[in-house]
């Protein structure tokens, strides 16, 4: 036991005035861990025992709110229910520990949404970290009252940086993350291209979320800049580059089988395989729910019916598979005849 005690204390560091701070390993609580026979035990736990020559009666919290803190007269007996809030480590001290206020914005470095703001369970429910800072300094907001990041940083937890807006009306435009500036801060301009830098389709082009829908990156990118949308449901990249977003590489051709390269260009014709594939889903009234049978009827892999009409639509140059029958049926009339082999 002496041995036992003499490892323990050598890893806490006694303050005459404070808390008596473990410097050993922690849990992934932050809660200090200790060696006893084979197993870990809480750092605290151990403290206790050794003072006073037993194990705890109950739970253990820290009245000081301090994880690391060993010393026995900051800890108290209670149960897991019924601890009063007081002596439980307050949410306070955990949530500012989380903050790196900086010269600047304050920084949010806990867990964050998908949506990118910060997440922080305060007061028994998961909570938005700038609501939660604003609560804790400036108090509750009214019923139907929204905050804005005013600084554009949506990790930041700083309350003068934030913005009182109605859940209804919005912030003002000034003030509020507009879709624009969630939008060209994904857009890597160089001198030729605008790189898209955020999400992408399985055709290597740009997804974009405005009001819950997904969107075309080229498309919003349109219409941010010429105040209107796109006439045609797809356009073409000259530049031959999915990712781009430049308003100017982006083109509405007469056609929306139109070539990519440019109006004089020909249309790259299907394969025979994609041709089979094509005349078979046709047959099968054009459901996408059709492409394990087409497989099947074809002797080939569902995944290969898959990207064969992916790898048609891209060589077309058009948006879906259904354009593509339209062109075929307007400038190639012959084309559905009967499936190789039969």
């Amino acid at each position: 036991m002496a041995t036992l005690e003499r490892r323990f204390w050598s890893k806490v560091n006694k303050h005459p005035d404070g808390c008596w701070l473990w410097t050993g390993s922690t849990f992934h609580t932050g809660c200090g861990q200790f060696r006893v026979g084979p197993k870990n035990q809480q750092a605290h736990r151990v403290a206790w025992e050794l003072t006073f020559g037993s194990p705890p009666p109950g739970l253990l919290r820290s009245a000081c709110g301090n994880l690391r803190c060993v010393r026995p007269d900051h800890l108290v007996v209670g149960v897991k229910a019924g601890t009063p809030r007081s002596l439980a480590r307050p949410d306070e001290v955990r949530f500012w520990e989380k903050v790196d206020k900086a010269p600047d914005c304050w920084v949010w470095m806990g867990s964050v949404s998908h949506t990118g703001v910060g997440q922080f369970r305060f007061r028994g429910r998961m909570s938005q970290t700038h609501r939660v800072a604003w609560q804790l300094i400036g108090g509750e907001l009214a019923p139907g009252e929204m905050l804005r990041h005013g600084c554009g940083n949506l990790r930041c937890v700083r309350p003068d940086h934030m913005v009182v807006a109605d859940s209804l009306a919005g912030a003002p435009h000034s003030y509020a993350r507009t879709e624009a500036l969630r939008f060209w801060e994904k857009v890597q301009k160089g001198p030729s291209c605008w790189l898209w830098t955020g999400g992408v389709g399985k055709e290597g082009g740009g997804r974009f979320i405005v009001g819950g829908k997904v969107r075309m990156a080229p498309r919003v990118a349109w219409r941010l800049v010429y105040g209107e949308e796109p006439p045609r449901s797809h356009l073409h990249h000259r530049c031959g580059n999915p990712r781009c977003v430049r308003p100017e590489h982006l083109a509405v051709p007469e056609h929306r089988a139109q070539a990519l390269r440019g109006p004089g260009e020909a249309v790259r014709l299907p394969t025979p395989r994609q041709l089979d594939i094509l005349r078979a889903w046709l047959r099968s009234d054009m459901r996408r729910s059709s492409r394990q049978r087409i497989a099947v009827d074809l002797g080939l892999r569902r995944q290969t019916v898959t990207n064969q009409l992916w790898e048609l639509r891209k060589r077309m140059g058009v948006a879906s598979t259904p354009e593509a029958v339209e062109w075929l049926d307007e400038h190639q009339s012959h084309w559905r005849g009967p499936i190789a082999g039969q």
